[in-house]
């Protein structure tokens, strides 16, 4: 298969594509170099990263502004990035028939949904409704509505709730 991995040269992105590239095509992109990045450039400009697309069998995109993000970007790069720069991509996935698309979003997303109630574990289950705290919650979840969207004009999509991911020391 041939895949392109927005992010590449990120924590997750990095290790997706690694992965992949045991049996798969990998092209990375992200906008700092890394191992398996062949294309800087920002998951913004649709525009240069529209012809990687063609005759590929799938994206996968975790490229995003993450919690600790939140200091230095304001609210509108959040949505530019992790929502409006989604929505591009998974226009032009479409427009190119890419079979399928890949989101990865967070289970950060569930937000107040996690705090206990009445000193009780909160379980995650498909019933839990998410409750964004702040704009990454929020705009992962918007990113997420728009893979469902597209999937509802027939682009294969799945949103991989992730948990929180460290560096492993071993």
């Amino acid at each position: 298969m041939r895949i392109l991995v927005t992010g590449a040269s990120g924590r997750i992105g990095g290790a997706t594509a690694a992965r992949l590239a045991l049996r798969h095509q990998v092209t990375g992109i992200d906008r700092r170099p890394g191992p398996l990045t062949a294309e800087i450039v920002d998951v913004r400009d649709t525009g240069r990263i529209a012809p990687l697309l063609a005759d590929l069998d799938a994206i996968v995109h975790t490229a995003s502004l993450h919690v600790p993000d939140l200091a230095a970007s304001s609210v509108g790069e959040f949505r530019a990035v992790n929502v409006d720069a989604t929505r591009r991509l998974l226009a032009a996935a479409g427009e190119a028939g890419v079979a399928r698309f890949v989101y990865t979003s967070s289970t950060s997303l569930y937000g107040d949904a996690m705090l206990p109630a009445a000193g009780e574990a909160a379980w995650v289950t498909e019933d839990l409704a998410p409750r964004p705290r702040d704009v990454y919650d929020e705009t992962k979840l918007a990113a997420e509505e728009a893979c469902l969207d597209a999937a509802r004009q027939g682009l294969a999509c799945t949103s991989l709730r992730m948990s929180r991911c460290s560096e492993s020391h071993g």
